[in-house]
């Protein structure tokens, strides 16, 4: 005879799950470095409410963490915090009881991510937070704190092109720092969507559900489609300068300061791949990977650079095929 699997006992997985929720809330409340910490973990309990119990049940419990989230965090953090349980943890949770690729399914947190920062930036005004202005008003105020200790030290000096002012100097860094903010903030939702999943498909695993997982770090691959965005950041640079429309070079830079951490992930997923490719030792591995920190300025460019190209051309597919063919008779003609 076959046993049938045991149903989940949905009220008692909710009962269970709920104190979590409100538990990881009261410490982002009242302790502020766990708290920060708890913000790549929130929505783990919803995601396994969707997975062991269902969509209805998921969404139930992302209703009752965002209620909570509103009662002990106030409507700024608060609507943070409802975001990232609910939209992580529902959209996270549906894609892996589905058993959606990887990449689709860290496509969905990209996408609450993007959601994330449009909702902050719709709801600043009418609920008090702080707003695009305020922040650049923050970055203002802290170039001139940085302005005061180095010139009062003498510092300045040195770091200014000749022909040019303190005040200009600084008021040209100010206006960067301004322009760039819209990539900060997507930056960073997006790696607390990738490190969200992460975390989660690592507890998913360890707890024998039955999701897809990641592959191995040096398999990570980032398809071809996906530098479509670095071509139309190229075009509005080219034709900014061309049409000498500011906004236009803005956006660019923006959008290459997205790309830049996805490609030097890319990048170093691919060298990982070399280094086990020719068989280095760990020693040697880590010899590399300290001298590519002690010259990061070089390194990250030369890693983003590879991430691009390994988008483009697919070496390692390629490489693979190759040593299929030969293991086959030879290469194919």
């Amino acid at each position: 005879m076959t046993q049938t699997a045991s149903k989940p006992n949905r009220i008692k997985d909710f009962c269970v799950y709920l104190p979590a929720v409100f538990g990881l809330l009261l410490a982002a409340r009242f302790l502020p470095l766990i708290g920060t910490a708890a913000m790549f973990v929130w929505s783990l309990p919803v995601i396994l409410c969707v997975i062991r119990d269902g969509l209805p049940w998921g969404a139930a419990l992302a209703a009752a963490a965002a209620a909570l989230c509103f009662l002990l965090m106030g409507p700024g953090d608060g609507l943070i915090a409802a975001v990232i349980i609910a939209g992580f943890g529902f959209g996270y949770g549906a894609a892996m009881k589905k058993k959606a690729a990887p990449g689709k399914t860290l496509l969905v947190g990209i996408i609450v991510s993007a959601a994330l920062v449009a909702v902050y930036f719709l709801l600043a005004g009418i609920l008090g937070l702080p707003a695009f202005d305020d922040v650049a008003a923050a970055v203002n105020e802290s170039v001139d704190e940085f302005f005061e200790v180095y010139g009062s030290a003498g510092l300045l000096d040195a770091a200014v092109a000749e022909g040019m002012t303190v005040q200009s100097y600084k008021a040209q860094l100010v206006s960067a720092m301004t322009g760039l903010l819209p990539s900060f903030f997507i930056v960073f939702v997006t790696a607390m969507a990738a490190v969200n999943y992460i975390f989660a498909q690592y507890v998913l695993k360890k707890r024998g559900e039955d999701i897809r997982a990641l592959p191995p770090f040096e398999n990570w691959h980032l398809p071809w489609w996906t530098l479509w965005g670095v071509l139309i950041a190229l075009m509005l640079l080219v034709f900014g300068n061309f049409f000498d429309r500011e906004w236009m070079g803005t956006a660019a830079r923006n959008i290459f300061c997205c790309y830049a951490p996805v490609l030097l992930v890319g990048g170093v997923s691919l060298a990982r791949w070399f280094f086990l490719r020719v068989k280095l030792s760990v020693g040697i591995q880590t010899v590399l990977w300290v001298i590519a920190f002690i010259t990061m300025s070089f390194s990250m460019i030369f890693l983003i650079l590879m991430g691009a190209a390994d988008a483009a051309l697919d070496y390692r597919t390629a490489m693979e095929k190759r040593k299929n063919n030969l293991k086959n008779g030879g290469l194919k003609r």
